[in-house]
C-alpha cells in the first residue's frame, strides 16, 4: 500500500514538473487541464466541506468579474451572445488558480517538482534559441523570421512566453537549498538574469527585453538591500556581467538596431507606430460604444471589422485580433466599471504578494512574485489577448505560483 501511494505520489510530481512544458506548447492540452484541475478541486472542497479559501480578496473580486462580464457587459453588447459565452468562460482561469494555490502548490516538493520543470524547460527553449541565432535553424529546422527568432514554438514568442516564468527560474536558484554559499547564490543570480537578458535580448522582442530589464533592476536593488554583507561583491559582478554583456550586445548590430535603436524610435516616434494604429483605434471604439459596460468580451475583433470604423485606418492597420494591452482591452471589452474591477482584482493580488512574505525571513519570495506579475501586467508593455487561451493559460499558470508562493501557509 505505502508503495502505491510513493507511486502515486512520483506520478503526481512527474505531471507537475510537466505542467509548464504542456502549457506552453500546447493550447488544448492545457485548457483541458486547466478545466479537470478545476472541477477536482471543486468537489474536493465539496467533499471535505473546505470552502475558506473561497473568500481570498483576489479570488472574490474575480468571481465579481466574472459575474460581471457574463451578466451584465451581454446587455448592452451588440453582439450579446457571445459577450455571454466569452464572459461565462472567464470563470475557469480564477478557479484554476485557487486550485494551484490551495490544493497543488501546497508542499516544497511540490513547488520543487514545478520550478525544476520551469528551469528545465527554459534551458531548452534558451539552448534551442541561442542555436538558432548562430546557425539559421533551431534543433527542429524552424527558421528566424527576418531578425527575429522562433525558438522552438516556430512563431515570433520565445521571449514572451518565456519571459512569463523566467522569474521563477531565477527564484528556483535563489532558493535552492543545495546553494549554501552567499555568494555562490548571488553569482547564480546575477548570472541567471544577465543570461536572460542577452538571449530575449537575441529574440529582437522589444516589449519582452524591456520588461525582462526592469524586473531584472527591481531583483538586483533588492538584493542589495537584504545582503548587506554582500553589497560590494554584488555591485562588482553585476558590473563586470553588465560589461561582458554590453561588448557582446554591441558586436550584434543587426539585433541592436532592432532592440535598441528600433525602440528609441518606438518611443519618441510612438503616435506613427504601428502599436498606435492598433491602440488608438481600440479607445475610438470603446468611446463610440458603450463605454461604460463595453463591447463584451472576446467581442473585440468582430466590432472592429465593422465598415463603420474605416476612418480608423485598413484593417490590416487597425489589426483587428485584439487591442494589444491588457488595460486597454479591460476597457474596450468590460468598460469602465470592469476596467476598474480589474484594478481592484490586481490591487487584491499585489497585497497577498507582500501582505506576509515581506515580514518573513524569506522576503524576497514577495519581489519574485512582484516580477512574475509585472511580466505580464506591466501597464506600458504591449500584450496579445488577455482572453485568449494559448496566452491566459501561461499568464495564470506563473499567477498561480506567484500566489501560492507568498501564502502565509508556505512561508
Amino acid at each position: 500500500m505505502q508503495r502505491f501511494v510513493a507511486s502515486k505520489e512520483s506520478i503526481g510530481l512527474l505531471m507537475l514538473a510537466l505542467m509548464p512544458t504542456v502549457f506552453l506548447f500546447s493550447r488544448a492540452l492545457a485548457d483541458i487541464t486547466i478545466v479537470i484541475l478545476g472541477a477536482l478541486f471543486l468537489y474536493k472542497c465539496y467533499l471535505y466541506k473546505d470552502w475558506q479559501w473561497a473568500s481570498t480578496g483576489w479570488f472574490v473580486m474575480s468571481m465579481i468579474i466574472t459575474a460581471y462580464i457574463s451578466f451584465i457587459v451581454p446587455i448592452g453588447a451588440e453582439f450579446s451572445l457571445s459577450a455571454f459565452t466569452g464572459g461565462l468562460s472567464y470563470y475557469r482561469w480564477p478557479l484554476f488558480a485557487a486550485a494551484m494555490c490551495f490544493w497543488i502548490l501546497t508542499t516544497e516538493k511540490r513547488f520543487f517538482a514545478f520550478e525544476l520543470g520551469v528551469f528545465v524547460l527554459l534551458i531548452f527553449i534558451v539552448v534551442d534559441t541561442v542555436i538558432q541565432y548562430f546557425t539559421g535553424s533551431d534543433m527542429f529546422g524552424y527558421k528566424p523570421i527576418g531578425v527575429r527568432l522562433t525558438g522552438p514554438f516556430n512563431k515570433l514568442i520565445p521571449g514572451t512566453f518565456s519571459l512569463r516564468i523566467i522569474f521563477i527560474a531565477v527564484s528556483f536558484i535563489y532558493f535552492s537549498q543545495y546553494i549554501t554559499n552567499e555568494r555562490v547564490r548571488v553569482i547564480s543570480v546575477i548570472s541567471a538574469l544577465f543570461i536572460g537578458l542577452i538571449f530575449i535580448f537575441l529574440t529582437g522582442e522589444r516589449g519582452a527585453f524591456l520588461s525582462m530589464f526592469l524586473g531584472s533592476i527591481i531583483i538586483v536593488i533588492s538584493l542589495f538591500i537584504v545582503l548587506k554583507r554582500q553589497r560590494k561583491f554584488l555591485l562588482l559582478f553585476t558590473l563586470i556581467f553588465f560589461i561582458l554583456s554590453s561588448f557582446f550586445a554591441f558586436s550584434q548590430q543587426k539585433i541592436i538596431n532592432r532592440t535598441f535603436i528600433s525602440s528609441y524610435h518606438y518611443i519618441i516616434d510612438w503616435k506613427d507606430s504601428a502599436s498606435a494604429k492598433v491602440i488608438v483605434p481600440a479607445i475610438g471604439i470603446w468611446q463610440e460604444n458603450n463605454s461604460l459596460t463595453g463591447i463584451g468580451v472576446k467581442n473585440y475583433s468582430d466590432v472592429c471589422r465593422q465598415d463603420k470604423y474605416e476612418h480608423y485606418g485598413s484593417l490590416i492597420d487597425r489589426n483587428c485580433y485584439h487591442p494589444h494591452n491588457i488595460y486597454v482591452q479591460w476597457l474596450v471589452e468590460a468598460g469602465v466599471i470592469g476596467f476598474l474591477l480589474f484594478l481592484v482584482f490586481l490591487v487584491f493580488v499585489i497585497r497577498d504578494f507582500f501582505r506576509y512574505s515581506w515580514f518573513s525571513p524569506q522576503r524576497l519570495v514577495g519581489i519574485f512574485a512582484f516580477c512574475v506579475f509585472l511580466t505580464t501586467f506591466w501597464p506600458i508593455m504591449g500584450s496579445m489577448s488577455f482572453f485568449h487561451n494559448s496566452i491566459a493559460s501561461i499568464i495564470w499558470l506563473s499567477l498561480s505560483w506567484s500566489l501560492a508562493k507568498t501564502r502565509k501557509e508556505y512561508l
